[in-house]
């Protein structure tokens, strides 16, 4: 499995012709789980060009939505998540699917899956962040009752401050429609934030502002 990540990462030829076999072994009834989990970060490295990087979007989709345990689906999302930032195709897919799992799954350890991912997304592509996006992700940022996913998303937001991200979605102009992140959300979670009884998130708030 290592050699053939290691091929696949280097050799295009190599990582087109093992992708369907890499697949097949991961969606076969007989593959255990523990060999399904090592294969499946295989196929990130599946970039070298736009088809097939997209075929392959297409199996990790499929994966993750047939194999909904917390561990398939935290290594299915995060190859899903190397895989775009890899290949630079579906980012903006990557990043409202991320969102998705942010917002409606339960499960703590997926949500700050996904806040990491997120946060590797806002440092590579902050300019494919839409102004959906960062209202989508302020209002997971203002409802979550963990502290720990509250810092998190507040790092996320602080790496995008300062970039086009935030500074195309938080303005409007005169006489046009708009579906940027209201400022009062933004407004209502820096407050909240500064005056958090978390000094952790207090103090990345405030430096977040400093951008």
């Amino acid at each position: 499995i290592f050699a053939a990540a290691n091929f696949s990462a280097q050799s295009k030829d190599f990582a087109a012709g093992i992708c369907n076999k890499v697949g097949e072994m991961i969606q076969g009834l007989a593959t255990p789980v523990d060999l399904k989990l090592k294969l499946i970060p295989i196929l990130q490295h599946m970039h070298h060009d736009a088809c097939l990087a997209s075929s392959t979007r297409q199996l990790l989709q499929q994966l993750v939505t047939s194999y909904p345990s917390t561990k398939m689906v935290i290594v299915t999302l995060h190859t899903f998540t190397l895989l775009a930032a890899s290949s630079w195709v579906d980012i903006p897919k990557q990043i409202q699917l991320l969102l998705q799992y942010l917002k409606n799954d339960p499960r703590k350890a997926v949500k700050r899956l996904a806040i990491e991912d997120l946060k590797l997304l806002a440092n590579k592509t902050p300019h494919m962040w839409s102004k959906e996006n960062i209202q989508a992700f302020c209002e997971c940022a203002l409802v979550t009752p963990y502290d720990n996913l509250k810092l998190g998303m507040i790092s996320v937001l602080s790496t995008l401050s300062g970039t086009i991200a935030i500074k195309q979605n938080v303005s409007i102009t005169p006489g046009t429609a708009t579906t940027a992140a209201r400022p009062s959300d933004l407004i209502r979670l820096a407050q909240e934030c500064c005056y958090h009884s978390n000094r952790g998130i207090a103090a990345h708030e405030a430096r977040s502002e400093e951008h």
